[in-house]
């Protein structure tokens, strides 16, 4: 019977899963620049390069080899970590909390599309995914050897969550909380009989973790020192740079905090008179055309001031530039000299410090106090939304169709253009030779001939004199880009003149081209249409994006969730999993409750979370939503089994 059972399960779990793939088959990576772009170029470039975090670019060059398709394979990685924590349930609690776990998390709308994105949050998730079954294996083994293996299969998996993303702390309080999760066990459940003490194999098995994880990390260490000479994981998280940032953010201006602002004005401008290294590369920093002071001025810091999201990218933007070189050894040696001279200023007096918790955590505590329950309440909200569908903007195409192996009939960007009109010469003799319509990724010429249009000549011919020579163009083609769009006009001399204000039906333009003749212009129609992913499978995952990230849901799901944890966590004995059930909502809730603060904080003083970053918490709410809702319907059956016996 408990065979059969097992098959039973194995089949529902196996047709789920082919229902989630049949629904995601048509989606594909999407092409974007930025943090997409710097992962997929360091796969492509060189894994062992000091730049982002490599764990996802490792993911992306050793996936390749596959010969699948990256959104494919991401998403069978999903279902693999996924059916590893539903058989630890099923195992340890039963088929049903299996089952309806393994549903939510397939079916989150959340993984709809972002794992569409090249970026290292969803690979991050999944690893959160197989942490959690590892981890609830390791809770309840009953055995020495399954526990070692438990133990080790944790620490690599930290140890991998460590090289993918910086969140150090965040894995700390992981690796703390199994070792007083296994403590707990053992000591209330005997689940570890023979052991010496109950603290003694937890200390152990926890031991076995951090050495595991280690070995991870380490490996990434050695690589990066012996390919680039700096023992470091990441280029942000190298030692040098972050005690170049840690000083920077202890100097004390004397001035009032300002949010998501670090290191501020006041505070470079004394670290450029107490460092001679510093000091040359303050033109760049301090230029206000500076791309990072462009930005952070539209997202509303204060003229001249640098978000703490983009601080570090223009310190080490500018010293490569003044370097000329992008050798991270280079690097972390000007970072030393840097540290040097700012320690000496501070043990010399001439530049004031002050107590801080984090390079990017300065302001006081009655702030940060003060702005943490806001910035909390918008981060858990931010956990309940998911990613929207995306238009591929074809930025390095080649590059992401090479690493990720896209399918190229299935990448949808760009416009369909579809235009006519007229123009003409305002100067006898001369005469428009070609048009064309230009968008930022490319040109497509159009069709052009001698047109008749009595009403344009014969208005012009009595304001004028004479009749103008008048052209028709007609032009219906794609363009991967709706960014720069114009029409081209070459006249009979090579002169170019470019159409990009006057681009609306029924309305006549003069154009200047930059001599002694100007174009008239009309447009009897232009339609730009943008092209869009059709099709059911599409619009079912559109819809139920949509309908999660309405305000009503997401704060609904946050209420319920939060209602339902508290009723379990201390009315849960009566549940037929018990303490089991208990043992790992509690596990569940800590992890996510450490992500929300630490995220939490960050909203709070560092920079505007996106909602990316929470996406293994929002996994998180699905396995607690999932494990309470299974218990109900078996204390359901339950309480109807009792009524229908017999008095």
């Amino acid at each position: 019977m408990k065979m059969m059972k097992s098959k039973v399960l194995w089949l529902l779990l196996g047709l789920l899963s082919l229902a989630k793939m049949f629904l995601i088959a048509n989606n594909e990576i999407i092409a974007l620049p930025y943090d997409s772009e710097q992962y997929v170029r360091q796969a492509s470039e060189g894994v062992w390069r000091v730049a982002v975090p490599p764990g996802y670019p490792f993911w992306l060059a050793a996936t390749s080899w596959t010969g699948l398709p990256q959104r494919l394979v991401i998403e069978i990685f999903f279902i693999a970590t996924s059916l590893c924590l539903a058989l630890t349930i099923f195992r340890n609690i039963g088929k049903l909390p299996a089952v309806v776990v393994y549903l939510m998390l397939l079916f989150s709308p959340a993984t709809f599309f972002m794992f569409d994105y090249a970026l290292s949050d969803g690979f991050f998730a999944c690893l959160n995914i197989l942490a959690l079954a590892c981890s609830f294996e390791l809770v309840f083994s009953q055995s020495w050897r399954r526990s070692f293996v438990s133990a080790s299969g944790v620490g690599l998996t930290l140890g991998l969550m460590a090289v993918t993303r910086s969140e150090d702390p965040l894995i700390y309080l992981w690796g703390v909380f199994i070792v007083l999760a296994v403590w707990l066990s053992n000591r209330r459940m005997a689940l570890l009989p023979g052991a010496a003490a109950p603290w003694w194999t937890a200390t152990k098995l926890g031991g076995i973790a951090f050495v595991c994880a280690l070995v991870v990390v380490q490996v990434v260490n050695v690589g990066h020192f012996v390919s680039s000479g700096v023992w470091t994981r990441s280029l942000a998280g190298m030692p040098s740079h972050m005690e170049f940032l840690r000083n920077m953010a202890k100097i004390d201006t004397g001035q009032p905090a300002v949010r998501f602002v670090p290191i501020s004005l006041a505070a470079r401008r004394l670290a450029y008179e107490a460092s001679p290294t510093l000091r040359k590369i303050s033109a760049g920093v301090e230029d206000d055309r500076n791309l990072y002071q462009v930005v952070s001025r539209a997202n509303g810091i204060p003229a001249g001031e640098i978000g703490a999201g983009w601080i570090w990218h223009v310190f080490n933007g500018e010293l490569f530039r003044s370097l000329k070189t992008d050798s991270a050894l280079r690097l972390d040696q000007e970072f030393l000299q840097i540290n040097q001279e700012l320690t000496a200023a501070f043990s010399s007096g001439t530049l004031p410090r002050r107590a801080i918790l984090h390079p990017f955590v300065t302001a006081p505590l009655g702030e940060i106090f003060t702005r943490l329950p806001e910035s909390i309440g918008s981060v858990i909200q931010k956990t309940f939304q998911a990613y929207s569908y995306r238009e591929d903007s074809a930025h390095e195409k080649k590059i992401f169709d090479a690493v990720t192996l896209r399918r190229s009939a299935l990448v949808v960007s760009g416009i369909n253009v579809s235009a006519q009109g007229w123009v003409f010469v305002d100067s006898p003799g001369r005469r428009v030779v070609s048009v064309s319509v230009r968008a930022a990724d490319g040109e497509s010429s159009a069709s052009l001939a001698s047109m008749e249009r009595p009403d344009v000549v014969d208005g012009y011919a009595k304001e004028k004199g004479w009749a103008p020579s008048v052209s028709g163009f007609r032009v219906a083609e794609n363009f991967v880009s709706r960014h720069k769009l114009s029409i081209v006009y070459r006249l009979d001399d090579g002169t170019e003149v470019l159409s990009t204000d006057g681009l609306t039906a029924g309305r006549v333009t003069e154009l200047d081209s930059g001599g002694a003749v100007s174009l008239f212009q009309g447009i009897d129609y232009m339609t730009v249409q943008v092209n869009e992913r059709v099709g059911w499978r599409h619009r079912v995952q559109a819809l139920a994006v949509e309908i999660s990230n309405t305000p009503v849901v997401s704060s609904a799901l946050a209420v319920l969730f939060t209602l339902a944890v508290a009723v379990v966590l201390f009315f849960g004995r009566s549940l037929e999993g018990g303490r089991r059930v208990q043992a790992m909502l509690a596990f569940v809730v800590a992890l996510f409750a450490s992500r929300i603060l630490f995220y939490g904080l960050m909203e709070s003083e560092a920079w505007v979370v996106e909602a990316r970053y929470m996406l293994s918490a929002n996994f998180m709410c699905s396995i607690v939503l999932g494990l309470i809702l299974a218990e109900s319907i078996r204390l359901r059956r339950r309480a109807r089994a009792g009524a229908s016996r017999p008095l």
